[in-house]
């Protein structure tokens, strides 16, 4: 059980304590909300189980490691071809 992940489900995989494709804006896996003590609008995916599927999860890595991508970074500076692996991985184009 995680501290910061209270409401494990079973078969939980957890190599993306955080998603890679945050905030993915796809309404079937979260919405925005007000933080009423803040007053910002930020990205709810508390329901989301997608990322933590375990095939999901292999197909995921498999896309990343193509993309070499050299350090965190990468990941906004190449935003739009990580967004893409979440949209085949979801239409069932990639493997």
């Amino acid at each position: 059980m995680c501290e910061y992940y209270p409401c494990h489900f079973d078969g939980q995989d957890c190599t993306f304590c955080f998603c890679p494709f945050y905030p993915c804006e796809d309404n079937s896996k979260g919405r925005w909300i007000l933080k009423e003590d803040t007053d910002d609008w930020v990205w709810d995916c508390s329901p989301c189980r997608w990322i933590h599927e375990e095939e999901v999860v292999g197909k995921i890595v498999k896309r990343l490691k193509d993309l070499k991508m050299s350090d965190v970074d990468d990941f906004e500076r190449r935003r739009d071809e990580v967004m893409e692996i979440k949209r085949q991985i979801n239409s069932g184009e990639a493997r």
